[in-house]
């Protein structure tokens, strides 16, 4: 089973990798009073990697009931 999930673990990254790449233009970020410029690339890659630490720690506490 971890041979399954270390294959679907590197095709996910991989498609996230070509999807990033493919969006590499600069985009304007307005949060509260912060506003930066940033390219969209690092935006895709930083939400799918808050997303994937949420979705752990989510599952972990679950587990814990």
């Amino acid at each position: 089973m971890s041979t399954v999930r270390t294959i679907i673990a590197v095709i996910t990254v991989v498609l996230i990798v070509i999807f990033a790449i493919q969006n590499f233009e600069l985009v304007e970020i307005d949060f509260l009073m912060w506003s930066f410029t940033t390219n969209q690339a690092f935006m895709l890659i930083g939400a799918f990697l808050l997303g994937t630490l949420f979705g752990r720690a989510l599952i972990r506490v679950v587990r814990r009931r």
